[in-house]
């Protein structure tokens, strides 16, 4: 699951919901699976430990992107991760 919030206040609460909800259903959260992710961008420079996450076979992180006019700027996007890379590969390979 991937959720969005504004702000770590939100996203903490947004966890401890999560948590009580699924905890009624008979499920918990992955302890190691389950973090809040900062998407810095050029419009956030803030800073956090955890910048970047892989999900469905992408990594998304903070990359350099260039605008329709030549200027570039810092974007949180996603790209193919390492071990999907590695995985095609392989597969070409054999």
């Amino acid at each position: 699951m991937l959720c969005h919030c504004t702000s770590r206040s939100q996203a903490d609460r947004l966890k401890a919901a999560l948590t009580r909800r699924l905890a009624d259903c008979g499920l918990e959260l992955h302890p190691q699976k389950t973090r809040v992710v900062y998407c810095k961008d050029s419009m956030r420079r803030g800073h956090h430990p955890e910048y970047q996450f892989d999900f469905l076979g992408f990594t998304f992180r903070p990359r350099k992107s260039k605008d329709r006019f030549g200027r570039y700027f810092t974007n949180f996007t996603p790209a193919v991760s390492k071990r999907a890379a590695t995985a095609m590969r392989h597969t070409m390979r054999r």
